[in-house]
């Protein structure tokens, strides 16, 4: 993770409780919340390329918890944003 969300917190700190403070939390949230999500996925991405290697002997119930994950992953990437 970067530090990016840290310092723009520090950043809006110093502006205090002005409006462009509080968009400068958002935009924190925001990049943290997307860095956690491309984590997730490099994790799923991980494991379908481990599930690819012909010297790595999977068990198949191992298979099928791996694309179910995934599948959840990308499906939650359709989902409308919460606000």
């Amino acid at each position: 993770m970067s530090d990016l969300p840290n310092r723009l917190r520090v950043s809006a700190g110093m502006l205090g409780r002005e409006p462009t403070a509080d968009l400068i939390h958002e935009a924190a949230d925001a990049v943290e919340a997307a860095e956690a999500r491309a984590a997730d996925l490099a994790g799923a991405l991980q494991g379908l390329v481990e599930l690819s290697d012909p010297w790595h002997t999977v068990e198949f119930a191992a298979v099928q918890r791996t694309l179910t994950h995934a599948r959840a992953l990308l499906a939650a990437s359709d989902a409308p944003a919460a606000e």
